[in-house]
């Protein structure tokens, strides 16, 4: 419903150099995929479409697609996502819910914004853009992952909202979503054993947080008798807050891992399904040797990893190097800089 993410950095970066005394900065957001548009809106984003120099979108948006924008204008894409790991765009193109090669999605980005060298094909790809349009000034919302006051002090604020996790090890469990988009979108919660994982807990001293992906419909119910050990945080609209108070990170193929490197600390990847999601979905690398941990397939597995501390994290450096060009916390600079020439 407010501005948030990618737009938030970049917004700030803005008015940090002043550049909304010569630019006129509107903003339009709807609170969740499904909601409609109210009545000022509908006439308000047509109105602004065409009047605007510089267009900000974060995501697959497709009402920008059939636009016949003017030459001078820039459609600017600054992705939610850091990385590239799951498939999306053209590069899903013959498999369920991608796109014709004929479509007209993204196609008319005329700039995206990535972390890395590494991301310029793949984005390319995906975007059906060229790649000397794709620029690796590094993603604006990652600038505080890097910023040791914020980490004090989101920490603190952490330990205000949720008092469970005081002088506890916290473990982050957060999925992706299953199914094929927004309106099909659930997690199989019978494959978490919450009995050994409430054991776990109870032996080592440690709480689960649990972020489901927001396109998840069905709830999580946690058992009563082990809501001292579990809090779903699924309603916690700003996941990068959560990193910082996290010791481990169980996730499968959310991109989430790509900042939770950052902190170089262990993450275990539970990946049960692995086979359906490679035919459904895919990678741009392959998975087994593209995550910055261990992979484990069953429950079991994942509790003996956590029990044996094995979490391969000798991967993290290397991933955090190959997918962050800059690691400096100024890359809502670089991208404002870029654009504007200020």
């Amino acid at each position: 419903a407010d501005i948030s993410g990618n737009f938030e950095y970049v917004y700030n970066e803005m008015l940090r150099q002043n550049l909304d005394e010569k630019y006129k900065i509107h903003c339009l957001f709807k609170s969740n995929i499904s909601a409609r548009r109210n009545f000022i809106d509908k006439f308000k984003f047509p109105y602004l479409l065409g009047k605007a120099d510089y267009i900000f979108v974060d995501d697959f948006h497709p009402l920008l697609y059939t636009v016949n924008f003017r030459k001078s204008q820039e459609i600017i894409q600054v992705w939610h996502a850091v990385g590239a790991f799951k498939t999306v765009g053209y590069s899903r193109a013959g498999k369920k819910g991608g796109p014709f090669f004929n479509s007209v999605n993204h196609r008319n980005y005329t700039k995206a914004f990535v972390s890395s060298e590494t991301d310029i094909p793949f984005y390319g790809e995906a975007f059906g853009i060229k790649e000397q349009n794709i620029i690796p000034t590094g993603v604006p919302r990652t600038d505080t992952l890097f910023d040791k006051n914020y980490e004090q002090q989101i920490v603190a604020e952490m330990e205000e909202v949720l008092p469970i996790i005081k002088g506890k090890k916290v473990v982050l469990f957060a999925p992706t979503f299953r199914g094929n988009g927004h309106h099909t979108a659930h997690y199989p919660f019978f494959k978490i054993d919450f009995a050994r994982f409430a054991r776990y807990c109870r032996e080592n001293n440690a709480v689960v947080l649990f972020k489901m992906h927001p396109f998840v419909k069905n709830r999580l119910r946690i058992p009563r008798e082990y809501e001292q050990y579990f809090v779903d945080v699924s309603d916690m609209r700003e996941v990068n807050d959560i990193l910082f108070i996290t010791d481990i990170l169980i996730s499968d193929y959310s991109s989430l891992v790509y900042e939770f490197a950052v902190f170089k600390r262990p993450m275990l990847f539970y990946a049960f399904d692995l086979e359906d999601y490679i035919t459904s979905r895919d990678f741009y690398e392959p998975y087994e040797t593209f995550v910055p941990g261990k992979i484990v397939q069953s429950f079991d597995n994942l509790i003996t990893s956590l029990d044996n501390e094995d979490y391969e994290l000798e991967k993290v450096e290397p991933f955090l190097d190959k997918h962050f060009k800059y690691q400096d916390g100024r890359s809502s600079e670089r991208l404002v800089r870029h654009l504007f020439g200020s």
